[in-house]
């Protein structure tokens, strides 16, 4: 039911339908349904600073930077040392580059989710710094009950496996501060305590009896790359700048009750908010190896505009 096609579609999203009518008149019709249709060839290219090809050098580690003009992406892998590594397909629930982008629809007030998936952010009190983030810009919380608060909840299950990720900067902290939580449910993810001069991370539950299984990590001042993953509904492990600093398992098997809505601020307590900045923020709805966190922490992957896509891979020779 497609008009003013004729010869090859061009680039686009279609709508679709069809219809039957009898010689007394009955009539019915199908729903109407979309389809959207990609001619332009794939084409991917390294770019500045990537080194050619062939080249030796005495560096430990290579800054490889990848330009990927595609409208309808559906799957990036990057291969390292012949393993093969994905950084974005239908596993990625969330993504959110936290650049205040106006090419993708995005504000001091809304954040884009860059998956397929659509869970965007709705900021409150957050102020994005556009040259403070770990790339780009960066979403800075107050400490004091900002947050940014998703617009639906990205699909983990109660008792699977997921992995979280961000890059994350604390100005200052205390006791309780949270910068992963949510509005119902009794999981609160991950949230800061008072550790002399550093930062202590903990995976945290509450099931209404009190607190069990914290596990711990440490770091002092600066962008650092936090990784908590859950496989299946016991085990838990975190990772800080892609090393495991911590593991937990929980023989109550607590189900979530409920994903997380909400970013760099307590479900209900204003006070127990982040002070501190976050960039790159992601979640996947399955469990990441080791080698995939390391990878992840090594890279970044950006949505420039509708049609382009940025991959940077700062390289080293760890696995």
């Amino acid at each position: 039911n497609q008009s003013g096609v004729t010869g090859e579609f061009v680039t686009g999203r279609y709508t679709y339908s069809a219809s039957v009518k009898d010689s007394a008149g009955n009539y019915n019709a199908t729903e109407i349904r979309t389809i959207d249709i990609d001619n332009n060839p794939q084409q991917i290219n390294f770019i500045n600073p990537t080194p050619a090809n062939l080249t030796s050098t005495t560096n430990t580690s290579i800054l490889i930077n990848v330009s990927i003009p595609e409208i309808y992406l559906n799957e990036v892998k990057f291969n390292w040392n012949n393993t093969n590594y994905t950084l974005y397909n239908d596993s990625l629930v969330l993504m959110m580059n936290f650049e205040n982008n106006s090419a993708l629809g995005e504000n001091d007030s809304y954040v884009a989710d860059l998956s397929k998936y659509g869970n965007n952010g709705n900021v409150s009190g957050a102020r994005w710094n556009s040259s403070g983030g770990r790339y780009g810009g960066a979403y800075q919380f107050n400490g004091s009950g900002s947050y940014i608060a998703l617009t639906s909840a990205p699909d983990v299950s109660s008792t699977g496996s997921f992995t979280y990720s961000l890059w994350l900067k604390i100005d200052d902290y205390s006791s309780g501060d949270f910068f992963i939580d949510r509005t119902t449910g009794t999981l609160n993810l991950i949230s800061l305590t008072a550790s002399g001069t550093n930062y202590l991370f903990q995976i945290r539950y509450d099931d209404g009896t009190g607190l069990g299984g914290p596990v711990g990590g440490t770091i002092t001042g600066g962008w650092h790359y936090i990784t908590m993953i859950r496989e299946y509904n016991i085990n838990f492990r975190l990772y800080i700048d892609g090393i495991n600093v911590a593991n937990l398992t929980d023989s109550g098997s607590k189900p979530l009750t409920a994903p997380i809505t909400k970013l760099g601020g307590h479900a209900t307590d204003p006070t127990a908010s982040l002070n501190g900045s976050i960039d790159e923020f992601r979640i996947y709805n399955y469990s990441l190896s080791a080698s995939e966190v390391y990878e992840l922490y090594a890279s970044n992957l950006m949505k420039f505009n509708q049609t382009q896509w940025y991959l940077t891979v700062n390289q080293s020779g760890v696995t």
